[in-house]
């Protein structure tokens, strides 16, 4: 199989994978402890949250073009500059825009934090609550991919 032969496409489907599985699940409404923050928001800390998550979002897609971007340039200097035939270029595409968009997105600075306007103990319990769910469901997506990479490899390959 295609994905068989380099190490750098095994990398690859564990993103991909690790990526459709946060896709899915972040959508999901995060039920009684979503619902509980947000309603223990005012109007105003709920216009702020919408804002921040916005602003969350145009973060990571610029991480993601800017990655994009690196890979083509990379792959790009390697082939007409360098002179180098890279094998599997759309699993390197994906494994430096991936890394590529999660370091940029960690390390971009952020205009507000959720708790930066969180008035009582409720409100931030509630939403630590949230946060904790939505990192939990992240990591644990990502050893998921890599869990089913290999399960995958060692039965096919």
């Amino acid at each position: 199989m295609f994905f068989c032969s380099s190490n750098i496409c095994l990398m690859g489907l564990a993103i991909l994978v690790a990526k459709f599985i946060i896709l899915f699940t972040m959508t999901f409404n995060y039920g009684k402890i979503h619902t509980d923050f947000k309603n223990s928001l005012n109007d105003d800390q709920k216009n702020i949250y919408i804002g921040i998550i916005d602003e969350r979002r145009k973060i990571y897609l610029k991480g993601y073009i800017l990655g994009i971007i690196l890979s083509v340039v990379i792959v790009l200097l390697n082939k007409f500059l360098l002179k180098n035939k890279i094998p599997n270029i759309l699993c390197w595409v994906l494994v430096i825009s991936s890394i590529t968009s999660y370091f940029f997105y960690i390390l971009s600075p952020k205009s507000k934090y959720m708790l930066e306007v969180l008035n009582n103990n409720t409100q931030i319990k509630n939403w630590l609550k949230v946060y904790k769910s939505m990192q939990t469901r992240f990591h644990f997506s990502y050893l998921l991919g890599v869990i089913a990479t290999v399960i995958l490899n060692y039965s096919i390959c």
